[in-house]
């Protein structure tokens, strides 16, 4: 909370504007990949997880009428590709609300995965900027939003919608006796992780500061 009340005005436009510039970065990806146009098909798993989300949002528009359980099996029957149960229930929480404030279309579930994307790439503007500089965080978060990994997640609907990141900080040696030549340069190391439960499934790049 303390965090949130020492966020100034200026902090809070800028913010802003970098999640709706991603925002409009990752959209301007997903057009280009047909995203908006294609079917539920571009992964094995997608169909299950927008139905799975569609049955929460179905579920909340019937006021609850039955048990959860009870709901889900009887939705099973009419749409077997309910996949409750398999991943997490978050996502789903998260796409219904959107689709109620919304529709249940592609074209807002796309939009709803490009906010993600722009979200992802915001966090790491903002880690990569405390460590360097405002341009240096909005670099790396952009060359985030442009890799092929991040694109194909962003646009399919997946409960694990985008790479997990993990951002590194190699300072120099504080040995000031030490020459300049055999100083270590400062670096940001990113690693992405295409699957979290994976630890030899990271795709790592290391940005060494101007």
């Amino acid at each position: 909370m303390s965090s949130l009340a020492g966020l100034s005005h200026g902090d809070l436009i800028r913010k802003t504007l970098v999640f709706c510039l991603f925002w409009g970065g990752a959209s301007v990806l997903q057009f280009r990949a047909h995203a908006f146009q294609s079917e539920f098909g571009s992964d094995p798993d997608e169909p299950a997880h927008y139905v799975t989300g569609l049955m929460v949002r179905d579920y909340a528009l019937s006021g609850f009428s039955k048990r959860p359980l009870e709901y889900a099996r009887y939705y099973y029957v009419h749409y077997p590709k309910v996949a409750l149960g398999h991943w997490p229930p978050f996502f789903y929480l998260v796409q219904a609300v959107w689709t109620l404030a919304f529709a249940p279309s592609r074209t807002a579930v796309m939009l709803l995965m490009g906010a993600i994307t722009a979200l992802l790439a915001t966090l790491l503007c903002e880690t990569v900027r405390q460590e360097m500089f405002f341009g240096f965080g909005a670099g790396v978060s952009a060359l985030f939003v442009s890799l092929p990994v991040v694109e194909r997640f962003g646009s399919t609907v997946m409960s694990r919608p985008q790479p997990f990141c993990r951002v590194y900080k190699q300072d120099a040696r504080s040995d000031d006796s030490a020459p300049c030549s055999a100083r270590q340069p400062r670096k940001i190391q990113l690693a992405v992780r295409v699957n979290p439960s994976d630890e030899c499934d990271d795709r790592q790049g290391v940005v060494n500061s101007p």
